[in-house]
């Protein structure tokens, strides 16, 4: 044999080559690695192991790689190998083992599996060793590679123990190679663990990010005091007791201030703060797997700590669909156990607890719907974000808007106030903004309201009850049902906001579409949602079109649609608030729903009185002269006009101005004329 050739320095650590060369020689791996028809089968692990190229041409190739490679790995044994090129390395990975109390074994896994990632031509020669193998298999390799129990490295490797559960290391299911059984995971970066000292924060932002400070106050919640007073309260008591197993779910329309709620309790207990996202640091989307391993890793970094975990849209983890389980669903035993025994208190956040198993939600210690903010609050938000460049009329408008959350009010406004510096009107902006919004959402457009609408008045109400005795009686003392019943147009749904008001009560508007579900069953929810929603936060509750599920349960031809009735007059009987419902059809409502309403009002067409003195100030807010003898006559004839007329025709008036009154009262007209005829007209009286 030739002895001219020598090996050169390996390019591996000594770590790398001592494995490679016990995968050849104890292994079986040799004879793999020189079997290839035309020279050996990888010029990498050649490479890596120092073997000249030369090697590979030689007629006797086999035998030389042996004889050199042999004499190299004698050397190596008899020299008890020390890996000095990566002191730093192998620090960090005795450091984080101990941080993460993994056992030797463990750690001996993990050792493995960096070299593995940063030494590729490792894991190349492991394969020629580890080929078409089962988990089994694999699992007896690399116990007798690590010297250790077959049974301690099966152990190890099990997705509940922590190598796996905190993303260390992951398996590939459908791999049968030797790499495949041991993947690095996706929650460190091992090229830094060979490059810069191990940190327990460096780890931690891998997994949470600090919560934001919040914008909002502890009183811009007082909306749901009792219940917020609740948490912190119950949180306050886990600190002290060291409780475990405690979890808070927060759920609501996106923008409802949830997020900001959870960093706002954090603040009141002077707890540090920290969020799970569904983003990695380097903002790349992460799964809902891959989001159970990080908070499984940051409960074990900050337990001890006064620290407060935030999982925010927990969808991603919960949300399952027909054909495929949730992320939670697929480890339901495990998600079971850890929110009975977590150390660190968490706030889970989501949109939609809809999507979430029961089995789930019944582990949570407090559930919290954040409702909407009420009428006043937001009548403060928007006219704060406005700056006085809305009319009162416009921040009332949109303060009554349920689907109007904080978060869209107050990004629409920012967008708007930047392009309203540039160009344009501030008001066109913002509403155009929002309707945008709306439309995306599937959701009605708004109406900017005019600067020429009349304010609301009792005086130009039609109604066979004094309401101006009612309205008093009622500010007094705002408890009961009242069924408000009359023509389109008559002032129904105003006045019960213009009562709201003046009670000083948030007002909750509620149309029948708002209420209606897609879906058998989702009606009832929504309609029982309403009801709990005005009683815990006292509003006065407004259900427009009631006539949509109140109809009379003899004509309906499905258990749905009775279903849907018995649940609204059950939420009837048992409001202990202020409601009031209001129909054009009252003769299509169901019988025993009349008995149920301690009140119920007819609203009707202006009397002549009524329309001379309401036409009188539109006329003054449309600038347009006092009306004739003969204008009045023209308006005397008109028998059918109600409120919602004059103010359909103001609103026609800013992009089609009346030249005189005679053109204002031919719109009247024509809004009369569209109306059924007198008699039949009048829709919804006994």
């Amino acid at each position: 044999m030739d002895h001219t050739f020598m090996l050169n320095p390996p390019t591996v650590s000594a770590y790398s080559e001592w494995m490679m060369l016990r995968a050849l020689f104890e292994f079986g791996g040799l004879s793999r690695f020189c079997g290839h028809r035309h020279g050996w089968i990888s010029d990498e692990i050649a490479s890596a192991l120092g073997l000249p190229s030369e090697v590979e041409q030689a007629d006797e190739m086999p035998k030389m790689v042996k004889a050199l490679l042999g004499e190299r790995y004698r050397l190596l044994k008899q020299s008890q190998w020390s890996d000095s090129e990566r002191v730093l390395l192998e620090q960090n990975i005795v450091a984080l083992a101990e941080r993460l109390q993994l056992n030797r074994v463990e750690m001996l896994i993990l050792r493995l599996a960096v070299y593995m990632q940063i030494d590729p031509t490792l894991k190349e020669a492991l394969n020629l060793i580890g080929r078409q193998i089962d988990r089994r298999r694999f699992c007896h390799l690399l116990a007798e590679m690590l010297n250790q129990p077959f049974a301690e490295i099966r152990a190890a490797l099990h997705d509940k123990q922590k190598l796996m559960r905190f993303g260390l290391l992951q398996t590939n299911r459908h791999g049968r190679d030797f790499d495949d059984y041991l993947c690095w995971g996706d929650t460190l970066d091992a090229d830094k663990l060979d490059i810069q000292p191990f940190s327990e924060e460096t780890l931690l932002k891998r997994v949470v990010q600090p919560s934001m400070p919040a914008g909002l106050a502890w009183s811009d919640f007082e909306h749901t005091a009792a219940m917020a007073c609740r948490i912190r309260d119950y949180l306050h008591h886990a600190y002290q007791t060291q409780r475990k197993g405690v979890n808070i779910l927060l759920y609501g329309e996106p923008g409802t201030g949830k997020t900001e709620f959870a960093s706002l309790l954090a603040h009141q207990l002077a707890l540090s703060c920290y969020t799970l996202g569904s983003a990695d640091e380097d903002e790349d989307m992460i799964g809902g797997q891959r989001r159970l391993q990080n908070v499984q890793l940051a409960q074990t970094l900050l337990a001890g700590q006064r620290a407060l975990l935030v999982f925010d849209e927990v969808e991603d983890v919960f949300a399952s669909s027909l054909f495929q389980l949730s992320a939670a669903q697929s480890h339901k035993a495990w998600v079971n156990q850890f929110l009975e025994h977590n150390a660190v208190p968490m706030v889970w956040i989501s949109n939609d607890v809809g999507c979430m198993d029961e089995a789930f939600l019944r582990r949570f210690d407090i559930v919290l719907h954040m409702p909407d903010l009420p009428q006043q609050k937001k009548a403060a938000l928007v006219e704060q974000l406005a700056s006085r460049r809305l009319s009162e009329g416009e921040v009332a408008y949109l303060a009554k808007q349920q689907k109007l959350t904080p978060a869209m009010l107050t990004r629409s406004f920012q967008v708007a106030s930047a392009l309203a510096s540039a160009d344009g009107d501030f008001g066109d902006h913002v509403f155009s903004l929002l309707n945008q919004t709306m439309k995306a959402q599937g959701k009605q457009r708004l109406y900017r309201p005019s600067e020429q609408q009349a304010a609301y008045s009792l005086d130009w109400v039609a109604c066979d009850h004094d309401l101006h005795k009612i309205s008093r009686g009622l500010q007094q003392n705002p408890y009961g049902r009242i069924c408000c019943y009359g023509p389109p147009g008559t002032g129904k749904t105003a006045w019960a906001n213009w009562l709201g008001q003046q009670a000083g009560l948030p007002v909750l508007l509620k149309q029948g579409s708002d209420l209606l579900g897609k879906y058998v069953g989702e009606t009832e929810k929504n309609i029982a949602a309403a009801f709990e929603q005005a009683g815990e936060q006292k509003m006065l509750l407004v259900v427009d079109e009631v006539d949509s599920f109140l109809f009379a349960r003899e004509g309906s031809e499905r258990s749905w649609e009775r279903s849907m009735v018995n649940e609204m007059l059950t939420q009837i009987e048992r409001f202990e608030g202020l409601l009031v419902v209001s129909t054009n059809m009252m003769h299509n409502l169901d019988s025993a729903a009349l008995r149920r309403f301690d009140l119920k009002l007819a609203f009707s067409y202006l009397t002549t009185e009524q329309a001379l003195a309401l036409a009188a100030q539109y006329l003054a807010l449309l600038q347009l002269p006092e009306l004739s003898c003969a204008q009045q006559s023209r308006l005397k004839q008109m028998g059918q006009l109600t409120p919602g007329d004059f103010a359909t025709v103001a609103r026609r008036h800013r992009f089609a101005p009346f030249e005189n009154g005679d053109e204002w009262l031919s719109a009247l007209e024509n809004e009369c004329a569209l109306k059924p005829q007198a008699g039949v007209g009048k829709v919804g009286f006994l």
